[in-house]
């Protein structure tokens, strides 16, 4: 499977509001796309806290597919929002096609007005990760209070965002958090009826927790046990993930 280093920034700069820094929330926002990213199938590497030389050296060793410093931005001014996307040069590939992508997704979801995808070949990290594909994403502008405040309150929407895009880069199908899959634990929505649609369960099993034991298409097999007999078989719109 594709391999996908998130490189969350480590810099103490002071958010706007908030009482927190750039690394503390950047290291949010990675750790909410590495859980996406590991749910759609990707091999993630997550370098927060970790040095930079160990996070190129890490990244070059393992080939990854994709690069991504993770940021949050600022001003002289202190008046600007919006995201901005940056890549070694407008005519690398596959690096262009990423970036126009992420940025398509970062920028719906952020609520600046200013964005654009940019070169910035001298940044650190485009310099030391030699020809891996990269794309440096700098989300909002945290020296604007509102901006500032909104990343606080939606750094798990960035990460799911972040996610989302990526998997589009590599063709692969997102996987929301909300859908059923082999190893959920769930329960049975009351007085849903089995499979068939001809009878209901015994009322322990609707408040019971069940593991999802297979899927196929709408129908999900569930137990109360992760191996061993089975409880029964439901359509999965009957269930409640837990």
């Amino acid at each position: 499977m594709y391999k996908i280093f998130l490189s969350p920034s480590m810099q103490k700069n002071p958010y706007a509001t908030g009482n927190t820094t750039e690394g503390a929330q950047c290291s949010k926002i990675a750790a909410y796309a590495e859980q996406a990213l590991i749910r759609c199938g990707f091999d993630v590497f997550n370098a927060t806290n970790w040095d930079y030389n160990d996070r190129v050296k890490t990244a070059l060793d393992a080939n990854v597919d994709l690069y991504i410093p993770i940021h949050t931005n600022a001003s002289p001014k202190h008046n600007v929002t919006g995201t901005r996307v940056f890549v070694r040069a407008f005519k690398d590939e596959p690096d262009m096609t990423y970036a126009r992508i992420i940025f398509k997704y970062i920028d719906e979801l952020c609520p600046g007005k200013s964005s654009n995808i940019k070169t910035y070949a001298k940044l650190w990290e485009f310099t030391h990760t030699g020809n891996l594909p990269a794309v440096y994403v700098e989300v909002e502008f945290h020296d604007v209070a509102t901006m500032a405040e909104w990343i606080i309150n939606h750094v798990e929407d960035i990460g799911e965002t972040l996610a989302k895009a990526v998997c589009e880069c590599f063709g692969v199908e997102y996987i929301s958090p909300d859908r059923i899959q082999v190893g959920d634990l769930v329960k049975i929505k009351q007085g849903a009826k089995n499979y068939t649609g001809k009878t209901t369960f015994a009322s322990w099993v609707y408040r019971t927790k069940l593991w999802v034991r297979q899927l196929n298409g709408d129908r999900a097999v569930v137990s109360m046990y992760k191996v061993g007999p089975v409880t029964g078989a439901v359509n999965v719109k009957d269930l409640i993930k837990l």
